[in-house]
């Protein structure tokens, strides 16, 4: 039986068995602890039959990867699917006589026999509980780790926005070609400064070097980076 079909047998078995105590005054306490137990398997199911069949929920979602266990062949399904199955025949539902006239439900179960069929049903039920508890927090995981993948991708996409607004020049590009152009000694003017020693000693907080396009600000910026051993301050750097 595949999953879809044992999950609406139970809930065809729960609902049945449901409707049969809810007509019956018979069983006193019994009576209803197992109507309780059966009316919290049939929400359970109804629920997982709900989710499997929205259009999110598929074969491959950790979702189902960690129900699946649930639905082996003798697995906990199938057991709590015997456990209805075997409530069910021991219901008689009595049909009118030839004056239209319907015999009293009589409760079938004995007090022993309810306390093994509720030790049975809690047992089961406890265990799916724990599983779709486990499934849910694997999926709130998942769904964590993507919107923190899309918010990490919406932040990237802003800040080239905000690049592209400042200038369309591609830096990197640039910086790339300032690093093989220069020849030796290219800057050591710049690096010897009292200012710039200052800032990469950290007695400085900022450094503002201004000049048009192609006065050469990126290739000493360059040349500071790849010169300084020592890690650099975290202050300001502007160009």
């Amino acid at each position: 039986m595949d999953t879809t079909a044992s999950l609406i047998a139970i809930v065809d078995l729960s609902f049945k068995v449901i409707k049969y105590m809810n007509d019956v005054r018979d069983g006193g306490k019994e009576r209803s602890e197992l109507h309780q137990e059966v009316l919290a398997v049939y929400d359970i199911f109804w629920n997982i039959k709900s989710d499997f069949e929205s259009p999110s929920i598929d074969e491959t979602t950790p979702w189902s990867e960690a129900i699946k266990p649930l639905f082996k062949p003798n697995g906990t399904i199938e057991q709590l699917k015997q456990v209805l199955e075997q409530i069910a025949t021991k219901i008689t539902i009595p049909q009118p006589s030839a004056a239209g006239v319907f015999k009293k439900l009589q409760w079938p179960f004995e007090k022993s026999e309810v306390q093994r069929i509720l030790s049975r049903l809690r047992s089961y039920k406890g265990t799916i509980t724990l599983t779709l508890n486990r499934a849910n927090l694997k999926l709130d995981i998942k769904t964590n780790e993507d919107v923190q993948f899309m918010r990490h991708a919406f932040e990237d996409d802003e800040l080239k926005t905000a690049l592209d607004w400042i200038s369309p020049l591609d830096f990197l590009a640039l910086q790339r070609a300032s690093q093989r152009q220069p020849l030796r000694g290219t800057g050591e003017w710049f690096l010897n400064n009292p200012q710039i020693r200052g800032w990469c000693d950290g007695r400085t907080k900022a450094v503002w070097c201004h000049g048009i396009p192609g006065a050469g600000k990126t290739v000493l910026a360059t040349t500071l980076f790849r010169s300084y051993r020592r890690p650099l301050p975290t202050t300001r750097w502007q160009c």
